[in-house]
């Protein structure tokens, strides 16, 4: 599926197309809710850890500046993802 057409309109029929195909139909359960917060929470927790480490390596030159850019970007975006993987468990119906 390319984006040829309005980006916002692929972006829906994505949307409409992972709740007909997924879990996210079903109720949640309090557990679920509680292993998505731990879950986030970990994934911050590695962020700060791994980004210090990244800094660090800036600091004492170990290795190029560009690629530790690049490692703190990834980084960022596996965290966002957790965020919002978290925020739609919120948003999806409770058992």
């Amino acid at each position: 599926m390319g984006f040829g057409r309005s980006p916002h309109r692929s972006l829906s029929e994505l949307y409409v197309l992972l709740l007909s195909n997924s879990r996210l139909e079903s109720k949640v359960t309090p557990a679920d809710i509680e292993m998505a917060f731990d879950l986030e929470k970990q994934t911050d927790e590695n962020r700060k850890a791994l980004r210090k480490r990244a800094v660090n390596r800036m600091i004492s030159q170990e290795s190029g500046i560009h690629a530790e850019l690049i490692y703190i970007d990834i980084i960022n975006a596996f965290e966002r993802i957790a965020n919002h993987s978290r925020n739609i468990m919120q948003t999806l119906p409770r058992e």
